[in-house]
């Protein structure tokens, strides 16, 4: 009996493994590229390797990717009789489980190294003790000497300590629960395990995001197993995974008619970093006015705690804003072309002015399709469409485009595939470029040519995807105007 059990869970798995080889076989490649990719360069910056080994892992990704996409299931399951539908509902859960165990298996293998591709996370930890300790974390910058008594092991590690904290409110509250949960220097792993767990949720929320559109839920593949979200999130431990989860969350939330909870998620994530805010007018009408009360109310409500810092609360932000530029695309381009033509009298009204003209196309944009979502508002699809297209225009007219920013773009990209996209996911890690001088010479300088071998391939297959989207709309165009009979023909 025993031989006989033994042998037919040996044929189950046997079956598996045959029906899923491809999946398996890709996963199994994307772990050992990953694996190589932190032997060869210990996730060092201050040389050329990581940008040379990591398009290994990211090459399979792109693989993975481009078969995910071409094997997708075209049609709901609701289109198939009862027996291809078990079937059907068997072996994409059998997927889904494949997909999502090479998704933590992925980011275990970064997990426990040291983060040294960003120093965020060190800030992280500053302002969770200060906040620890009773301290507004928007009072004072890290070099008040008020502090001083705060300084630790990890102290030299922590960024732009001369600007107080420019993360929101829940944000905040999640560092301070991080160095409470283990209050040491060596606390940051601690938030690199909140990152890695928040961006393991985020794939699973997108698998039923997926399901709900009626789109194969493989194609969250294009999220989990993105080398970029390994790097940043699982070995970096940028606290963007926590925001985007609520992002996703929201639209799924609203996907099955809970208009509050998708506006508080939304709320959420945008007092955990602010990039919703991009977006969160298109979904007012979906909302409702209570649904949009709930949204302001929060943001306002998280603030509260904080007001005894009076304006400094923000102070970091707009320091951010006016002093950050840094791999940007269009912005740049622009305000080279101000500083080289003697319009301005300076570096800092030359910024003023480019940021006025990247505005005006951003506010545009972002009116019209406010428009279009009170018409449009019932469908969730298509606002997650115009969440996509304002993220993916600010990334390309802000000043500053960190690598790990791209990743609010990605889960986009399960719904809405666009390979310039994904490319541009790939070719931001070239970015990292500007390390390897200064932490070698202490010279902060970008390169153009890096630059240009970022960028460029990016917008000639942005343009191609542009065109060729025009051009099949006005082939279902002609189409239509040749199946219409005429008046005339009405008529007889």
């Amino acid at each position: 009996m025993a031989s006989a059990r033994a042998h037919g869970r040996s044929d189950r798995l046997h079956s598996f493994i045959i029906r899923n080889w491809v999946l398996l076989m890709l996963g199994s490649a994307l772990t050992l590229g990953l694996s190589v990719l932190l032997f060869m360069t210990d996730m060092q910056r201050d040389t050329s390797q990581l940008e040379v080994f990591f398009y290994l892992p990211f090459g399979l990704y792109a693989i993975a990717v481009f078969w995910t996409y071409k094997t997708r299931r075209r049609s709901g399951l609701a289109a198939l009789n009862k027996k291809e539908r078990r079937k059907a509902e068997a072996m994409a859960k059998e997927a889904i489980y494949i997909i999502l165990a090479f998704t933590i298996i992925f980011r275990a293998i970064y997990l426990p190294t040291t983060p040294t591709l960003s120093d965020d996370v060190y800030r992280f930890y500053w302002d969770g003790k200060v906040a620890a300790n009773g301290i507004n974390p928007y009072q004072y910058a890290p070099n008040a000497v008020d502090l001083d008594k705060y300084h630790d092991a990890n102290w030299d590690m922590i960024n732009n300590k001369d600007v107080s904290s420019p993360y929101p409110p829940f944000s905040q509250m999640t560092f301070m629960l991080g160095y409470l949960l283990y209050p040491s220097v060596q606390s940051i792993y601690v938030f690199k395990a909140l990152s890695t767990i928040f961006d393991v949720l985020t794939v699973i929320v997108l698998f039923q995001l997926l399901r709900g559109f009626g789109l194969d839920p493989r194609l969250s593949i294009i999220y989990a197993w993105s080398p970029l979200a390994v790097l940043e999130f699982a070995h970096a431990g940028h606290n963007d995974s926590m925001a985007i989860f609520f992002m996703v969350f929201s639209f799924l939330a609203l996907q099955r008619g809970g208009r509050t909870t998708s506006a508080a998620c939304l709320a959420l994530g945008a007092l955990t970093k602010i990039f919703p805010l991009i977006f969160a007018p298109v979904m007012f009408r979906a909302w409702g006015k209570k649904g949009t009360a709930v949204f302001l109310g929060l943001l306002a409500l998280f603030y509260l705690p904080y007001i005894g810092a009076g304006s400094n609360v923000f102070s970091g932000l707009s320091v951010y804003a006016d002093r950050w530029l840094f791999n940007g695309s269009i912005f740049p381009t622009i305000l080279r072309g101000l500083l080289g033509s003697g319009l301005t009298t300076g570096s800092a009204q030359a910024m003023f002015y480019a940021k006025l003209i990247v505005a005006v196309p951003f506010v545009a944009v972002l009116a019209y399709l406010v428009l279009r979502s009170r018409k449009f508002w019932f469908d969730t699809r298509e606002l997650f469409k115009y969440a996509f297209v304002l993220v993916g225009l600010f990334l390309l007219l802000t000043s500053t485009v960190e690598p790990w920013y791209l990743l609010w773009v990605v889960p986009f990209l399960c719904v809405f595939l666009s390979p310039s996209w994904v490319l541009l996911s790939g070719s931001v890690v070239l970015s990292y470029f500007i390390y390897i001088r200064y932490d070698t010479l202490n010279i902060w300088e970008e390169s153009m040519w890096i630059r240009l071998l970022e960028y460029v391939p990016f917008f000639s297959l942005l343009a191609f995807e542009v065109f060729f989207m025009l051009g099949k709309r006005v082939e279902r165009g002609d189409r239509k105007a040749l199946t219409r009979p005429s008046k005339g023909a009405e008529e007889e």
